[in-house]
């Protein structure tokens, strides 16, 4: 990370994102998500692909409405990935790496 100024830092971003992510995303449809989580020592920055496998706008439930497909998330990566919540607990630990010290943090958000 490149600092300008006390109030200005520059992360680089596009560098980091694999290349197999961007040609597995030109292949198949998907949404890129890039996420950015602010901390006290630093930006975070988090990648993944969501696909909803099995989604078809053509498919209605019984009140007519578009049928639910839970997303999927694939080449997760980054600095941080999100808990996995159901029912207001953790069914997958979420965790992000401390700017400073590199240590991976284990959360449950």
């Amino acid at each position: 990370m490149e600092t300008l100024s006390p109030a200005t830092t520059r992360s680089p971003v596009a560098s980091r994102i694999p290349d197999e992510l961007l040609q597995d995303l030109r292949q198949s449809r998907g949404v890129f998500r890039l996420k950015i989580r602010l901390h006290d020592d630093g930006v975070l920055i988090g990648w993944d692909i969501e696909r909803r496998p099995g989604y078809d706008p053509k498919k209605r439930n019984q009140y007519g409405n578009p049928t639910y497909v839970a997303p999927v998330h694939t080449f997760v990566g980054g600095d941080f990935r999100e808990a996995e919540i159901f029912n207001g607990k953790a069914v997958r630990m979420g965790w992000y790496i401390h700017p400073k010290t590199g240590e991976r943090i284990e959360t449950d958000f």
